[in-house]
């Protein structure tokens, strides 16, 4: 680990002369390591090349590349932030903000995802596997004792003896993010945070530190638009429109962090099967996760109320909103989104004899009904591992009989017709595991009618699922024993599943009376998948 002095001497006199760590570092790697194919074409991937490369792979090449691409379209942003900075004019510096949140907008939409594309073949152009196995472990931090090293062999025990702790290229050598942090007033509450982002700082450019050190001395944009704040009696519409271009300057921030997260985790955890990693900066992750804290805790609070003239005395008052008229109580819908559950169906999944609309339907119609459901109940038993759960679809041909007339499926009500396509497709779905290319006729024939009049396909889908697939245990209502929670395999009573919904029940209760909610039809009657 010892540099011989043919080679430390003159990297020595370069890294004092440039004051930058003698190592591989961002600015040789990226900043300084590209060429245009086409001397008048722009900074894209297929018009630059990297001058030198450590393995000679394109996926080596790709990585870096997406990185000089990223750094050239970042000047629109340090461009915008220079005018923002220097304005005196609020308008003006509303433009550039509208200009910076743009422009990073590319960055981080246009930018990042390069590092992911594939070739027309599938495979990736800068492979996972590649980076970390191959590629990493050459640009990795390191101890190396230069040869003649006057310097370190001074803080060591003997002169040639002592080795320098010098960090590799890493993304926090880039100088954008943290000019946008000392530019918009984004601060750091972890002195961890602050000790690794300044040892990174040493390897900048000189330039570079010297720009970052003159925007850290002026004040903040942050600052300057708190300073806005009108008195009052004064229009508080112009300060409104800086704070929201503002926090969207500030979720671009946020949007180019989550990504260089992913690009940790894609590039370094999973690869290497880890949790916990060091980048090739030589520091631990965890600073990344602080400084995502750091910089949501600098949005501005935003006024939620109402335009500023509306509470200006003296003001002319704004005309009222208007809405389209809604022509119908939306709350009583079966599939209405405003209503007390949300986007999932209006009533709960029960048996249908406990069903609003049972007193209406039809005798013959209603045992059908509870057959269907009865079927349904034995599916987490009989379908697994190709059981016998097609054979006792089959043998309820006559009981599901009054199904098979198309006229009394069209003439239920919505709600009903609902019930029947959620546990009709669970069933056919049922019969489809177990091997058959078709569910039973007597299933598959109402399936089709039923999913015709819902207007859907007739399959297991997302509505029927999870829309329509659930119910609520009220604290102190008796469990119906005609459900999977309350039923073994044939549909008879298990005291193990009885068991658990009414000690859920009782939690209820004693949480303060909140119902618990659960699945109805489950195929394996795991936990796993019902939390699912």
């Amino acid at each position: 680990k010892t540099l011989p002095a043919f080679i430390s001497k003159p990297m020595l006199l370069l890294s004092k002369h440039l004051q930058r760590p003698p190592m591989i570092d961002y600015a040789s790697t990226v900043l300084y390591n590209w060429v245009r194919l086409d001397k008048n074409g722009p900074i894209t991937m297929s018009n630059i090349r990297c001058c030198i490369r450590l393995t000679g792979l394109i996926d080596e090449e790709w990585f870096f590349k997406t990185h000089v691409v990223i750094e050239s379209e970042a000047a629109h942003a340090v461009s915008a932030l220079i005018a923002a900075s220097n304005t005196e004019d609020e308008s003006e510096m509303l433009q550039h903000l509208v200009a910076l949140e743009e422009a990073l907008w590319r960055v981080v939409r246009a930018c990042l995802p390069i590092m992911y594309e594939r070739a027309e073949d599938g495979t990736p152009k800068c492979s996972e596997h590649i980076f970390y196995q191959i590629l990493r472990p050459l640009i990795k931090s390191g101890s190396l004792a230069f040869e003649g090293d006057d310097q370190a062999a001074g803080e060591g025990a003997g002169a040639g003896a002592a080795e320098r702790n010098l960090a590799g290229p890493s993304g926090a050598m880039s100088s954008l993010l943290p000019c946008i942090d000392a530019a918009l007033g984004i601060q750091m509450t972890s002195d961890k945070l602050r000790e690794a982002l300044a040892k990174f700082e040493v390897s900048m450019p000189f330039e570079h530190r010297r720009f970052l050190e003159k925007l850290r001395g002026a004040p903040t944009i942050r600052q300057r638009i708190l300073l806005t704040r009108p008195v009052a009696g004064e229009s508080k519409d112009h300060y409104e429109a800086l704070v929201r271009s503002f926090n969207r300057v500030i979720s671009r921030v946020l949007d180019f962090r989550w990504q260089h997260w992913q690009y940790v985790k894609n590039f370094v955890m999973k690869p290497g099967n880890i949790s916990h990693a060091v980048g090739s900066g030589g520091t631990t992750f965890d600073f990344l996760q602080q400084h995502i804290t750091d910089t949501e805790q600098a949005r501005l609070t935003e006024n939620i109320e109402a335009f500023s003239r509306c509470l200006t005395p003296g003001a002319p008052a704004w005309p009222p909103m208007r809405l389209p008229p809604v022509t119908y109580p939306p709350a009583l819908e079966f599939w209405s989104v405003d209503g007390e559950n949300g986007l999932l169906a209006r009533e709960p999944l029960v048996h249908p004899k406990d069903a609003a609309w049972a007193s209406n339907m039809p005798a013959p119609m209603l045992e059908a009904l509870k057959s269907v459901w009865d079927l349904a109940l034995r599916m987490p038993a009989l379908c697994t591992a190709n059981g016998p759960f097609v054979k006792h679809v089959e043998d309820a041909a006559t009981r599901l009989a009054p199904m098979q007339d198309d006229r009394n499926v069209i003439n239920m009500s919505e709600a009903a017709r609902e019930h029947l396509m959620t546990t009709l497709c669970h069933i056919a779905a049922g019969c489809i595991g177990c091997g058959q290319r078709r569910p039973p006729r007597c299933i598959d024939k109402p399936l089709q009618v039923v999913a015709r009049s819902v207007g859907r396909p007739p399959r297991l889908d997302h509505t029927e699922l999870v829309l329509c697939n659930w119910d609520r245990t009220q604290p102190g209502r008796e469990v119906h024993k005609g459900s999977q929670r309350s039923s073994g395999p044939a549909g008879t009573d298990t005291h193990a599943n009885g068991q658990q919904v009414a000690d859920e029940a009782e939690e209820a209760a004693g949480s303060g009376g909140e119902p618990t909610l659960h699945v109805v039809w489950r195929f394996l009657a795991m936990p796993d998948e019902e939390w699912y």
